[in-house]
């Protein structure tokens, strides 16, 4: 049975309209962080050296996030994917 101090400690897990960048988001401790984001409603930017697996990163997660960017450190582009 959940109290109200454990609803409270699950309000600090709701991440709608929280912003996170996650470094290294290409493969890893940083794919996965990405993905968990995501799927705590949070919008993501993947940045990786990379660009095609932090592409590859973030359009796995798009499935399940409403915003997210891809950014490389390698060209400096940055490109914003927006719902399918």
């Amino acid at each position: 049975m959940m109290t109200g101090t454990d609803v409270q400690y699950l309000k600090l897990l709701e991440l709608k309209g929280r912003g996170f960048v996650v470094l290294g988001a290409g493969q890893g401790i940083g794919a996965a962080t990405a993905e968990a984001l995501a799927q705590a409603g949070a919008t993501v930017m993947c940045v990786d050296s990379d660009e095609g697996r932090a592409e590859a990163i973030a359009r796995k997660a798009m499935a399940i996030a409403a915003d997210l960017c891809v950014y490389t450190n390698d060209h400096l582009t940055l490109e914003v994917i927006g719902p399918p």
